[in-house]
């Protein structure tokens, strides 16, 4: 008994060997799927937070029929003479904006566009509206878009922050009188985490267009559309998110923000939106604490198409809101 021990043991020594190479190979396929999946989403944050050249509307096919009336609605808004104003952020960036002053001055208006978006593009179909009602208009370039200093966007952390100096901003140039707060997409985000803060007293409304509930839940969806798994992308883009961008995906929910807003709130979105789903826009209208809130759904409305889906229905409805608890018309 004593002579076999020794063989007994160099074979179970003999089987782990065996099992060691396997282990190895596959803990070094494991390794360098993460390291692939790592400077991937290293490459997709760049594309997806970083500055672009051209902005969403001109390479988004989503937008391709309705490209020239976008330009129309530019030629609109530049043929007004507004001036270039700006403010700096908390964090030192130089924030360039548009401004047409109303010579029937009654209140502005200020518009945050989307993600790579243009405000000019963006809201040139719409400045007509509130012009005839005698608003003044500000849309500025958010942070890392236009001429707007900034090298990644934050969908809507920080833009928040540069919301309410652009309030600040109009408030002091225009005192007692009324502002309304307006985004749409990322902007809509904006405005959502602005409405949450303090803002200046002369800010009477929030207005969001097709806004997402939180940054994490949109980059989620995004995600799953894309049939790519929560881990690694998910953590890796979140990593990405603070080592580069200098926020988290997960420190501000545009939902939670609602709960503490009580202004009166207009909420739109297309309930056939693929890419902000619309039950995003339902959230975030029922977790609204304003009185005085407004859903404008139109059925059959894409992403950020709802005024040219229907701009009878929705200039009807942007018109009464307005003029109600802005004017007190």
């Amino acid at each position: 008994m004593i002579t076999n021990t020794p063989k007994l043991i160099n074979v179970v020594l003999f089987d782990l060997s065996i099992l060691k190479t396997p282990l190895i190979i596959i803990l070094s396929a494991i390794a360098l799927i993460l390291i692939a999946c790592f400077i991937i989403t290293l490459i997709i944050f760049k594309k997806a937070f970083g500055r672009r050249t051209v902005i969403a509307t001109e390479s988004n096919d989503t937008f391709s029929k309705y490209r020239e009336l976008m330009r129309k609605g530019a030629e609109y808004f530049f043929a007004l003479n507004p001036t270039s104003v700006t403010v700096t952020s908390n964090d030192g960036l130089k924030l360039h904006g548009y401004f047409y002053e109303n010579p029937e001055h009654r209140g502005t208006v200020i518009f945050m566009h989307g993600h790579h978006g243009d405000a000019v593009l963006t809201f040139g179909t719409i400045t007509k509206i509130f012009k005839d009602m005698g608003f003044s208009i500000l849309l500025p370039d958010q942070r890392a878009h236009g001429k707007s200093e900034g090298k990644y966007l934050t969908l809507g952390v920080k833009e928040g922050d540069d919301c309410v100096l652009w309030a600040e901003y109009i408030a002091n140039k225009f005192p007692n009188s009324p502002i309304g707060l307006h985004g749409i997409s990322m902007g809509g985000a904006t405005v959502g985490i602005a409405g949450a803060q303090k803002l200046p007293k002369d800010v009477k409304t929030i207005a969001n267009d097709c806004g997402f509930t939180s940054p994490d839940d949109i980059i989620s969806s995004v995600r799953r559309s894309l049939k790519l798994p929560k881990f690694p992308f998910q953590y890796f883009i979140r990593f990405w998110s603070r080592a580069l961008g200098k926020f988290s995906l997960r420190e501000k929910s545009v939902t939670e923000c609602y709960k503490k807003i009580k202004l009166p709130c207009l909420f739109i979105h297309g309930v056939a939106d693929d890419f902000i789903p619309y039950s995003m826009g339902v959230a975030n209208y029922e977790a609204c604490a304003s009185e005085n809130k407004l859903m404008i759904a139109v059925e059959n409305a894409g992403h950020g198409l709802a005024y040219i889906m229907a701009p009878e229905y929705v200039t009807k409805g942007l018109t009464e809101f307005y003029k109600k608890h802005m004017l007190n018309e």
